[in-house]
């Protein structure tokens, strides 16, 4: 086919067209190797379909959903691994001031099927939060049968000076006692269940970061309430019972926010106690053991970060030896998750960045 004339040499441009559309006209083309030609028809081939992804890997089905999806991944949020224990609970009342969990131990004797030390804290003395004041004791039985018995067994006996009274109770008296302030929560056991509220949020302040900076303070100056000074380690005790006893599986109902004061709270009273055991400040019941249960509720909480962990261990220096064993590695290139971890019998090479 003949070659028009102005493919070859194109209409000169006049100066001022060329200077006005100077930056709007495009890059320059590299010039053609050989004269264009005319183009040619398009040409619609035939083209086989894709093979079916099922066909080439023996799957039924590779789209999943976002639960499913979620389900399989190999993180899970801190608490999940925590299980809902419903121990059956006998109440003390009346109790002394001044009594302690060994004191409440001896009185039951040394047949009492309470819950063990390796499954959790079994005593819980519950202190006004405000006063310092001792109220009532809680303590844990892991059958309800062994629970009645030590209350027939010990109903009109004298603990320390007073006649106490005994009461097979649920676990939510015991809930209750230990988180007050808890606003807009139902109790069923142990297991938190939040009302429905006009902002439409499924978080609930359990424990109140007012309620533990008070409790911090009893530790720090005992000497400020006349209760406190009559049992100088119910501060520490009752950051135990919080810790040991706060719904850490219930994750869709507390906050990142709580779960750090908690910790904070938790971290002060170690380092209170450590100071005065260094100085020589200890007390029959404020001693290097308490120091130790304090450091080992932080290390075994299922709702902590390793991070954090290993930071009640260094606080605890001579209260955590032993524990470093507890604390698992982090995963590599996921040092500073706040809410997750690694799920168990998850494999590393699907973690692994």
């Amino acid at each position: 086919m003949p070659i028009l004339q102005h493919q070859l040499h194109p209409p000169p441009v006049s100066n001022e067209t060329s200077q006005s559309s100077a930056s709007f006209a495009p890059a320059p083309r590299q010039p053609l190797l050989a004269p264009p030609t005319t183009p040619q028809q398009r040409l619609v081939l035939p083209y086989p379909s894709p093979t079916a992804a099922k066909e080439i890997l023996g799957v039924t089905n590779l789209a999943i959903d976002a639960e499913t999806a979620i389900e399989n991944a190999p993180f899970i949020e801190l608490g999940r691994h925590a299980l809902a224990q419903n121990w059956c609970c006998v109440k003390i009342s009346n109790i002394p001031y001044s009594v302690t969990g060994e004191n409440i131990m001896e009185f039951l004797g040394k047949n009492a099927k309470v819950v063990p030390d390796d499954v959790g804290l079994s005593v819980h003395i519950i202190m006004d939060r405000a006063s310092g004041k001792t109220m009532d004791a809680f303590v844990e039985f892991t059958c309800p049968k062994d629970a009645y018995r030590c209350v027939t067994r010990k109903r009109g006996k004298i603990l320390g000076s007073r006649h106490v009274l005994l009461d097979v109770v649920n676990q939510e008296e015991l809930m209750k006692e230990l988180f007050p302030k808890a606003r807009g929560i139902t109790w069923e056991g142990v297991i938190p269940n939040v009302l429905n509220n006009e902002s439409g949020s499924s978080k609930a302040d359990l424990v109140t970061k007012e309620e533990l900076v008070l409790v911090v303070g009893h530790a720090r100056t005992p000497h400020r309430s006349p209760f406190s000074r009559k049992c100088l380690q119910r501060p520490y005790e009752s950051i135990l019972s919080i810790v040991a006893k706060f719904p850490w599986f219930a994750v869709s109902v507390y906050t990142i926010h709580q779960r750090d004061i908690i910790f904070q709270a938790l971290i002060f009273t170690i380092d209170i106690l450590k100071r005065q055991c260094k100085r020589g400040r200890t007390t029959p019941n404020l001693d290097a053991e308490l120091l130790k249960k304090l450091c080992k509720a932080g290390v075994v909480c299922t709702g902590f970060t390793n991070k954090q962990k290993r930071e009640i261990i260094k606080m605890g220096e001579f209260g955590a030896e032993g524990l470093e064993k507890e604390v698992e590695d982090d995963i590599p290139g996921f040092e500073g998750l706040l809410a997750l971890n690694r799920k168990r019998g998850a494999e590393p090479k699907f973690i692994e960045v």
